[in-house]
């Protein structure tokens, strides 16, 4: 992982993103008030108290750099990646001039840049989904990767349906609102 202190805050990595205060035992930063050793404390919260968003300049930085390399224009969009990079203390990167090496390089930097705060599955359905599902097979080999090598194949086969993307209604909200219908992954 990557570490680096930045106006003394930590950015990337173990005691930044992820704080471990035991053998097995890690915890996400941004979701704890204090950790368990009573000295570590995010400023001016409770713990449990993230329910806002938060789009940090890197996450914006990143957006525009996707948006720049999809659009053909990769010498800006290499530029931000590697500003962002540099920020962070780590080397700039060599991608090949094409959409889908960019596409790839983007989303290992919003994974590396972005880890714990939610956008992962969003950035996997955005790239996925593009250009009429051309990549879906890469957002399964990702999502795959990571499951016990008894779930893969199972997985793998229901990943195939995009709607198997989604999570389903709760039938509660369906009774309340006669306009939503039901994920058709999950209608029987």
């Amino acid at each position: 992982m990557f570490s680096f202190e930045f106006a003394s805050e930590l950015v990337r990595g173990e005691d930044a993103a992820i704080r471990k205060y035991g053998e097995d035992d890690f915890i996400i930063w941004k979701y704890v008030g204090q950790a368990p050793d009573g000295q570590s404390a995010r400023s001016g919260s409770q713990q449990y108290s993230c329910n806002w968003i938060l789009y940090r300049f890197a996450d914006v930085l990143l957006m525009k750099a996707e948006a720049l390399s999809q659009k053909g224009d990769y010498l800006s969009a290499y530029n931000i990646i590697n500003q962002i990079r540099d920020r962070a203390g780590v080397g700039p990167l060599s991608i090949a001039n094409s959409p889908t090496a960019y596409e790839d390089a983007i989303l290992e930097e919003r994974a590396l840049e972005l880890s714990f705060e939610g956008k992962r599955w969003f950035d996997l359905l955005r790239m996925g989904r593009r250009n009429n599902y051309a990549r879906k097979s890469k957002l399964i080999d990702i999502i795959v990767s990571n499951v016990p090598s008894t779930q893969k194949r199972i997985l793998a086969t229901k990943l195939t349906n995009p709607n198997g993307w989604y999570l389903p209604i709760s039938k509660d909200e369906i009774e309340r609102n006669k306009n939503l219908t039901q994920n058709p992954y999950y209608d029987f």
